[in-house]
């Protein structure tokens, strides 16, 4: 389990985004237990760095966020066969009022 938030502005790094700076916090532990059924919980769906970064990790097979990003479509990631077999679920809306 690990938790990430938002430090783009407090790092002056671009890449510091939540649901990165959330699977760096669980890097060490990706390797000594099993893992093939992992859900992220965020406030706002992943843009598509944080969403290959998710694939890439071979660690998050859930997605679930709270509000759809207006600027993001994610569809055409999530009908490439390799996100598909990393991303079982990608559920956007929950909580959203």
């Amino acid at each position: 389990m690990g938790r990430g938030h938002a430090e783009c502005q407090g790092k002056h790094y671009r890449l510091a985004h939540a649901e990165l700076n959330a699977l760096l916090a669980t890097a060490t532990s990706f390797y000594d237990y099993p893992h093939d059924n992992g859900v992220i919980y965020s406030t706002f769906e992943p843009c598509e760095m944080c969403l290959g970064a998710l694939v890439m990790s071979d660690v998050v097979n859930h997605d679930v966020f709270a509000l759809a990003d207006r600027w993001i479509n994610p569809s055409v990631m999530l009908e490439m066969p390799h996100v598909r077999r990393h991303i079982h679920n990608y559920l956007g809306g929950v909580l959203e009022e």
